[in-house]
């Protein structure tokens, strides 16, 4: 016999599996086959159908409708650790469950994701001193539109004042600068993150900081752009004061990326750096080892091997220098990339 019940409120059941249940933002566990977990589930737009051992769901305004053989139920979960709350779904017949929108286990799921074991916000972040972003907007916009780059640290902006304005087609430059004739740095954004932009501290012509939201998680970045080799001693213990003081302003647990012309070249500390840095290591870059020990950060593009043309930024006289960038994670030395970084050079004109 065929009964059917209905409740806006009533006990949904994550049934026993083989399966292994995370939260998509925070990776915290929420259930695994050693565990049956019930979880109340409310809403006036919510509604379930029960026949003896099928479920039939619609939860919004656009219904998915799932079939399941067994005792499941489909209901929000709300992930304690992140304080967020998750949609999700379970088909036996299909052999996948969907939480918070993506596919996890069974057939369905795409293989290569087992690989990734950090929390990715699927960003590609890059660096690079323009020389001047005068007369150079749209060629920047186009070169990050090619490389598929979302948000770009630019130093040597040259540009005076303190402001944001559309590049090209499809991306915004937040600026500050003081003199048209030397030094400036800004942070590029795609379009789409714009909208996730929470705040902008412009602290001088040579640091400034982007903070956004980004799937959940809080994402800083950093742009620096460092006096050059010839520049006097308080000059540049100003700008790592300044770096210093944007680093210890950021919340713990908080995302940090710094994209910055450091004007150094170093290489060979495996507490901080990958193998393939530059091999010469001055005055300055043994300031940018130190930073990165201070703060307990990893500078990124010396975990990559490449060319020597692409590795190096900047040559004059027989000094070469290299930009760098960082990211406030122990995963980095340990070879887990987070944030894909895609790398730009500056080389008689831009790649």
């Amino acid at each position: 016999m065929l009964t059917m019940t209905r409740s806006k409120t009533f006990q949904a059941y994550l049934p026993t599996c083989h399966r292994t249940y995370s939260c998509i933002h925070c990776r915290a566990h929420l259930a695994n086959h050693d565990e049956l977990i019930s979880k109340s589930f409310q809403g006036s737009q919510g509604r379930a159908y029960l026949f003896n051992s099928v479920v039939n769901v619609g939860c919004g305004p656009a219904e998915e409708r799932v079939l399941l053989t067994g005792l499941h139920a489909v209901a929000d979960i709300y992930c304690e650790n992140c304080k967020t709350t998750l949609g999700w779904k379970y088909g036996a017949g299909g052999n996948w469950a969907t939480v918070g929108g993506r596919s996890r286990g069974g057939r369905r799921v795409h293989r290569q994701r087992e690989k990734r074991k950090g929390k990715s916000v699927g960003l590609r972040i890059g660096t690079l001193n323009v020389g001047t972003m005068t007369g150079k907007s749209r060629e920047l916009a186009d070169v990050m539109e090619r490389r598929k780059v979302d948000i770009l640290c630019v130093q040597e902006t040259r540009w005076k004042g303190s402001k944001a304005r559309r590049i090209g087609a499809g991306f915004k430059l937040f600026y500050y600068g003081v003199d048209s004739k030397r030094n400036g740095v800004g942070v590029v954004l795609k379009e789409e993150f714009v909208r996730n932009l929470l705040e902008v501290k412009r602290v001088s012509d040579r640091v400034m900081s982007l903070k956004l939201e980004i799937e959940g998680v809080m994402l800083n970045v950093v742009s620096g752009y460092a006096p050059q080799v010839g520049c006097e001693l308080e000059e540049k213990e100003r700008f790592w004061s300044e770096l210093d003081e944007v680093m210890e302003s950021i919340p713990t647990g908080e995302r940090v990326v710094i994209g910055a012309d450091f004007n150094g070249g170093n290489t060979g500390d495996e507490e901080v750096m990958g193998k393939f840095g530059v091999k010469e290591r001055n005055l300055e870059g043994q300031m940018v080892v130190d930073f990165a020990k201070r703060m307990d950060m990893a500078v990124v593009n010396t975990y990559f091997q490449k060319r020597e043309e692409h590795r190096v930024t900047y040559k004059s006289g027989g000094r070469r220098t290299q930009e760098h960038a960082f990211e406030s994670s122990q995963k980095y030395k340990e070879g887990k990339f987070i944030i894909e970084l895609a790398h730009m050079i500056k080389d008689n004109g831009w790649d």
